[in-house]
C-alpha cells in the first residue's frame, strides 16, 4: 500500500507537466480519433469531485471498442471529469484491465499526455494538481486482443497535506 502511494506521488510532476501542456504529443497519439471527433466518445462520463465524493473513488467500466473505433466507427472511451477542491494537494490515477491479459489500457489528457500499460500491469500516475476541473480520457488502444466488450477498473485517489502543527493526519506517507 505504501509503495503504491509512493509510486503515485513520485510521478506527480510528470502528470502535472503533461496536464499543463509541457509534454508534447507524438504522432502516435492513441487518442487522435477522439480529438478528431471533437472530444466526443461513445463511452460513459464519470463526474468526480475530490474531496466531495470522498478521497478514493473506484469505478468499473466496459468499453465496446478501442479508441480508434475500428469496429463501430465511433471512438469508444470513457471520460472522467475530475474536479479537484482546494483541500486536495495531489491526485493519483490507476487504470487496470480486467480479465484477459494482453490488452493495452491508456488514459490521459490528449494530446498532451497519455499513460498506458500492457495488462496485467496497471497504468498509474500521480500529480500535484491545482484546484480545477480536468477531463481525463480512458480507453483501450492497440495492441489488444480484439475481444470486446472489455472491462477495466479506474481508481482515483486524492491526497491532503498535514495541517500546520499536526502529525499523522494526512494520507500522504
Amino acid at each position: 500500500m505504501k509503495n503504491s502511494k509512493t509510486m503515485a506521488l513520485g510521478l506527480c510532476v510528470v502528470l502535472l507537466v503533461a496536464m499543463t501542456g509541457g509534454i508534447a504529443a507524438g504522432a502516435d497519439n492513441p487518442f487522435s480519433a477522439i480529438m478528431d471527433a471533437g472530444g466526443e466518445v461513445a463511452g460513459a462520463a464519470y463526474y468526480i469531485n475530490i474531496p466531495g465524493d470522498g478521497w478514493t473513488i473506484d469505478t468499473y467500466s466496459d468499453l465496446n471498442d478501442d479508441v480508434f473505433g475500428s469496429t463501430t466507427g465511433t471512438p469508444d472511451a470513457d471520460v472522467y471529469v475530475v474536479t479537484v477542491g482546494i483541500e486536495c494537494i495531489a491526485v493519483g490515477f490507476c487504470m487496470m484491465d480486467c480479465c484477459i491479459p494482453g490488452d493495452t489500457v491508456a488514459f490521459g489528457v490528449p494530446p498532451a499526455a497519455i499513460f498506458s500499460a500492457l495488462s496485467p500491469m496497471p497504468a498509474c500516475v500521480g500529480a500535484y494538481l491545482p484546484p480545477g476541473t480536468y477531463n481525463i480520457y480512458a480507453g483501450y488502444v492497440l495492441p489488444n486482443n480484439g475481444v470486446f466488450p472489455a472491462g477495466y477498473d479506474m481508481k482515483i485517489k486524492g491526497y491532503w497535506p498535514v495541517p500546520a502543527g499536526a502529525e499523522s493526519v494526512s494520507n500522504v506517507e
